[in-house]
């Protein structure tokens, strides 16, 4: 079963009608749903024989825009339950399941647009069809986040909310679209030229789980300026899914991409990272590792070797010296099983799983041994522009300069020449490091034959198998790239991308405004994917450019932090698991931009108020925007200290909410007013939170006995003095 929904944009002339016919017979949808039909007076009997269609109902236009028409197929049975010039609501029954279908034609009026959303959220207060799963779908004509609009200047951010909002309000969510990204075009020239996604389908989770195997994709824009959206309501075959790629063009290593790399590496270095390994080297690198990383493909963890090293030490170390000193074989150490972890519910494209790699311990404790060796001299031949994984120096540095450039470059007045930047980032680093250009550019660098060796064998030994359904499947050896999860992993990229930096400074370019320079540029970055097998894409994932509107530069914090509250929706989780969610996930993905500018305050409301809002029942909000706490006594019982006591505050360091053993805690504008009767007998605080709260407690004790004792001496003078005033 299938269904799609367009914006037709005018069903009057012959050409547009034969167009939806066109769609019609090339993807027999069993559900259509069309706005913007500009007709009047529809002929349903009419449409249903000449679309093939076995019941139709429709909306007449008003003005010059609207009309809607709704069409289905048997054996769907469909029931009108409501409608309007701005939608059609049904129950649709299938296959002994009924759920609920609405079709929706956002108001093309800004100013007007909010009565589509209320209209939204009254639907979903019906009370005969609360109960039923909920597609909706159509042209919203509104845009979730900025991300969804090219071209021209950015929507208030006032206007999205409203929309994320309502459909927040309504417990619907966004479906993930296949296909381009924007389904609308004004299809103007030059810069007048707007792309927008504003069709879309929003469900309830009842009825995503009700068809978990849904598959939505964008069309051909056919004759109007928007996209149809099919949708299918089954398993895709995979003849659909993966297609062949091209294949990889040839290419000759040419010596003169060494030419501009020096030696640097002293006699000192190579001595120091030649020297043997001994017991001491091995044990440091199993404890340097963290204990609770991914299981080995044994299904033993890194805490098992560490908790019991009295008991293994001696296999353990006795494997690893053999490979690190006596050059004896890690084949049988270098079996790595790749599982997949589904970023969304029944996946069914690589893109939507997560590979891991599950690297056996004694290989970690190697690769470890030999990263202690190399990050300690890395400083002393890395060049100086890059910051990352190199001891001693900070990623933010670079940011920070970066942004000063660009700043002095739109600020600067003098001059006849002008300048660019180009922000730049290596496209899948990883995977496409070729293991001959890395060998090269160490022996380059001055690495000596017996460290060169050591390298390769870790990198070349690898061998995969793949985690299906409990069992291991397949085996292949690969012939480039190098593996996340790998603590040697980030230095060896490092030593790649030095590559680069001989040719331009890291991944912030800047040059002169000309072609010669932009030519340059290009040919530099040409010359360096080729032996390496680097692409380019955008750089950080921070905007360079500031803007007047603060608030929108930094609108896709706020977007990211909505779109993983969406990816967590149904999950159930345990007040503790909120807390994590809030304190470890959202609270953190806006640190990074955090460090180095000033995030505005609206910015940083909007992402307290959606945190708060997945708090659950342990955080509730009464008037006067204060956050109460009542903690139950039941969520103290895991440790002797509190249980999982603790404090969340706002990206202004001000604490929101706190909880302990039995208090309550009522925040008000970042003050801690405390409540109840805990002495310090039942109260042992043993953490540093604790004693915070503690003293918090005695603190507001105290104002309070000066309160009352100021409201008595107070009451006292007022009596003196009346009894003064009796007396006269």
């Amino acid at each position: 079963m299938s269904c799609i929904v367009w914006n037709v944009r005018g069903l009057g002339n012959q050409r547009a009608f034969q167009e939806l016919k066109r769609l019609i017979a090339e993807k027999k949808p069993s559900f259509l749903f069309i706005c913007e039909t500009r007709k009047r007076d529809i002929n349903t009997n009419q449409w249903e024989h000449v679309l093939e269609f076995d019941g139709c109902f429709s909306v007449d236009y008003r003005g010059h825009s609207g009309g809607l028409c709704l069409l289905w197929r048997e054996p769907l049975v469909v029931s009108i339950k409501s409608f309007s010039k701005g939608h059609i609501d049904c129950m649709v029954e299938h296959n002994d399941k009924k759920w609920r279908f609405t079709g929706l034609y956002g108001n093309p009026d800004t100013s007007l647009r909010f009565h589509s959303w209320l209209l939204l959220q009254r639907l979903a207060g019906i009370h005969e069809l609360q109960g039923l799963p909920w597609l909706v779908g159509g042209d919203f004509n509104e845009i979730f986040f900025d991300s969804e609009k090219l071209g021209r200047n950015k929507r208030p951010t006032t206007q999205t909310k409203c929309f994320r909002e309502a459909l927040y309000n309504c417990n619907l969510q966004s479906l993930h679209c296949d296909g381009e990204t924007f389904t609308w075009v004004n299809r103007r020239v030059g810069d007048g030229l707007i792309f927008e996604n504003l069709d879309r389908y929003v469900s309830s989770f009842d009825w995503r789980m009700l068809y978990p195997t849904t598959r939505c994709s964008s069309l051909y824009f056919y004759h109007s300026d928007h996209r149809p959206l099919l949708m299918h309501l089954g398993v895709l075959s995979h003849t659909d899914l993966f297609r062949p790629k091209s294949c990889d063009k040839l290419f000759r290593f040419e010596a003169t991409w060494m030419k501009k790399l020096n030696s640097s590496v002293t006699t000192v270095m190579n001595n120091m990272l030649d020297a043997p390994f001994t017991q001491s080297d091995v044990k440091k690198s199993l404890f340097d590792m963290s204990p609770d990383k991914a299981l080995g493909p044994n299904g033993m963890s890194m805490l098992f070797y560490q908790k019991y090293w009295h008991i293994v030490w001696e296999d353990v170390t006795k494997a690893s010296l053999d490979v690190l000193n006596e050059g004896a074989s890690m084949d049988c150490w270098n079996k790595t099983v790749i599982t997949l972890i589904p970023k969304v519910q029944n996946p069914l494209m690589m893109k939507e799983v997560r590979p891991i790699n599950l690297c056996n311990v004694c290989y970690k404790i190697i690769s470890q041994a030999l990263t202690n060796r190399l990050r300690p001299i890395m400083k002393s031949f890395i060049d100086e522009t890059q910051s990352s994984f190199v001891l001693g120096r900070l990623i933010t540095d670079n940011v920070i300069l970066g942004f000063e450039t660009i700043h002095w470059m739109q600020n600067r007045k003098t001059g006849n020449d002008g300048f660019a930047a180009l922000k730049l980032d290596m496209s899948k680093a990883y995977e496409r490091v070729e293991w001959y250009f890395l060998e090269l550019i160490m022996r380059k660098m001055g690495f000596r034959e017996g460290w060169i060796s050591k390298i390769m064998r870790c990198i070349s030994s690898v061998s995969y198998s793949f985690s299906l359904n409990q069992q291991l499947v397949g085996h292949l050896n690969p012939q480039r790239g190098i593996r996340q999860g790998d603590p040697l992993s980030p230095y060896l990229f490092t030593l790649c991308a030095q590559g680069v930096v001989t040719r331009i400074h890291d991944s912030l370019v800047f040059f002169k405004a000309t072609r010669e320079s932009c030519s340059s540029v290009l040919e530099c970055l040409c010359t360096y994917e080729k032996p390496s097998g680097q692409g380019h894409e955008i750089y950080l994932g921070l905007s360079m450019f500031s803007m007047h509107v603060k608030i929108i530069q930094f609108g896709y914090l706020l977007e990211r932090v909505v779109r993983q509250i969406n990816g967590c929706e149904g999950k159930m989780f345990s007040v503790g698991g909120n807390e994590v969610l809030i304190k470890s996930v959202l609270q953190a993905m806006p640190s990074y931009s955090m460090s180095c500018f000033r995030i505005p305050k609206a910015t940083c409301a909007s992402i307290e108020k959606d945190c708060a809002d997945i708090g659950g029942e342990w955080i509730k909000v009464p008037p006067k925007d204060c956050l109460f706490l009542d903690v139950d006594a039941s969520f103290n019982q895991e440790t002797n200290c509190g249980g999982l006591g603790g404090v969340i505050r706002n990206h202004r360091g001000q604490v929101v909410v706190a909880f302990g053993k039995r208090i309550q805690i009522l925040c008000f504008l970042g003050l801690l007013k405390l409540t109840g009767e805990s002495s310090e007998e039942e109260f042992p605080y043993d953490s540093e939170i604790e004693r915070t709260l503690h003293r918090l407690r005695r603190k507001a004790r105290r104002r309070q006995e000066e309160d009352e004792l100021q409201a008595k001496n107070l009451t006292r003078a007022m009596m003196a003095d009346n009894a003064n005033l009796s007396l006269r």
